[in-house]
């Protein structure tokens, strides 16, 4: 049986996986291809576990430790190759393929299939396993794709089971960021005038800085044939992801994968930074490990609004703070805040708040009368420029500049200084603005439960 490669077919109830199976293993000349359904005890003949994944569907997915040690095998014990595969399907679809009978079963309804649809996506990016929507394909549509990736992108699988998050630190985003990758081949004679303001970077090379802008100003074109993706005027040889950062904040680096993958094609790769702000002061600073708690808040938040029939961009977040999510290119800059008590914005907004007891119950803590309510802000950037009235942030340099001076320095240096920074800050907005940007009511019911 060495010679055969088995596909571990796994997703949520009624995706399908047992018609996949039945097609792919009955077609001839497949190139010995094996597919097995996860569960099924024929597994145990070719020396794994199909049911990992499945196992893990009701574990916490903040149960560091458990996600941790499970180790997914890319090799029966017999040496075959392993594929894994989770189909997904539209919830709506699968209630209209589950028989009558079992639509009463509570593992059958509609919040447990939308709960367990969001779990697979999460294991799929956790174990970088691919994910597939079969909604509007035909079985042998399905089937077909997975052969594709088999035969075609088995690198590409390889590679993209590299950088789940189970993997996938920052140290190794850094590694394989194109910026660095170009930094380490760039000559010093090749690097052009740089912007005038270039001498301030006193702790940071020319050659960085040359990289950055280079890097921002230049097209990518992939040659699949030599496996080498063209960045101007350099070639970098296609052995793994390529990460390219396509925006940064005060609080998250957002990357693409470039390298060609049609499993990340779709996917941002994010970073959770460890910036504490200060909105009265208007100023940042770090705090050591602060990403990895801001990602175990994360995670909790994402489990509540699985539960709650609630879909988010975030597919999975390590506690690292690295975060696989589906990529959006366009973002509308809004916050939504659930306010139950009147404390930060509020307390400080509103003069005499505290102690109106119309609005805030007398003896609770500050806790609002009418109970949890939902605000709406705009995010504004932190600072802009006098001048242009652009986001200061927006400039490619910024982050280069604030890390060279260190944050407390770059703070007196340039934001406190009227003349180079507006403070901003976020802003709360208007419902009655807002009706053609999101359904409100929906929005506000979707929160509010989260938190009941």
């Amino acid at each position: 049986m060495s010679n055969y490669d088995v596909i571990c077919v796994l997703g949520n109830r009624g995706c399908g996986k047992s018609r996949v199976c039945q097609w792919i293993n009955s077609q001839q000349g497949n190139g010995n291809i094996i597919a097995i359904e996860s569960g099924d005890p024929s597994a145990s003949s070719y020396g794994f576990d199909s049911n990992l994944i499945n196992q893990l569907v009701f574990e916490h997915p903040f149960e560091d430790e458990i996600f941790k040690n499970t180790i997914l095998p890319d090799r029966t014990s017999a040496n075959q190759r392993i594929y894994w595969i989770i189909l997904d399907c539209d919830v709506d679809t699968i209630l209209k393929r589950i028989p009558t009978a079992l639509k009463q079963d509570v593992w059958y309804t509609r919040k447990a299939l939308h709960y367990y649809q969001q779990r697979y996506r999460q294991l799929g990016a956790h174990f970088g396993i691919p994910f597939l929507d079969i909604t509007n394909s035909a079985i042998e549509e399905i089937s077909h794709e997975i052969f594709s990736i088999i035969r075609n992108d088995s690198n590409f699988y390889e590679h993209y089971r590299r950088i789940g998050t189970q993997i996938l630190t920052y140290d190794i985003i850094e590694k394989h960021d194109i910026e660095n990758q170009l930094h380490s081949i760039i000559r010093l004679d090749e690097i052009p005038n740089l912007p005038e303001y270039a001498h301030e970077f006193t702790n940071i090379d020319q050659r960085k800085l040359y990289t950055k802008w280079y890097v921002n100003n230049q097209s990518c074109e992939i040659n699949s044939e030599r496996s080498i993706l063209r960045c101007g005027e350099y070639d970098l040889p296609i052995t793994g992801p390529i990460f390219k950062l396509t925006t940064e904040g005060e609080s998250k680096k957002i990357y693409k994968e470039i390298s060609g993958n049609p499993l990340t094609k779709n996917l941002a790769f994010i970073v959770l930074k460890s910036t504490i702000y200060s909105h009265s002061k208007q100023i940042t600073g770090e705090i050591n490990s602060l990403g990895s708690i801001r990602a175990c808040g994360s995670q909790l938040f994402l489990e509540m609004m699985w539960r709650n029939g609630l879909k988010h961009a975030y597919r999975s977040i390590s506690a690292h703070g690295i975060i696989v999510s589906d990529f959006v290119k366009e973002i509308s800059p809004m916050e939504i805040i659930v306010k139950r008590y009147c404390e930060g914005t509020d307390k400080n907004s509103y003069y005499g708040i505290l102690t109106n007891e119309n609005i805030v119950s007398p003896r609770t803590n500050g806790e609002y009368r009418s109970g949890p309510y939902v605000r709406f802000d705009w995010r504004n950037p932190n600072h802009i420029s006098p001048n242009t009235k652009q986001a200061l942030n927006e400039n490619i340099y910024y982050y280069i500049y604030e890390q060279s001076l260190g944050k407390e320095e770059f703070f007196k240096k340039i934001l406190a200084d009227k003349q180079y920074a507006i403070p901003m800050g976020d802003k709360n907005i208007s419902e009655d603005l807002l009706t053609d940007v999101i359904h409100l009511k929906q929005t506000k019911l979707a929160v509010l439960k989260m938190f009941m």
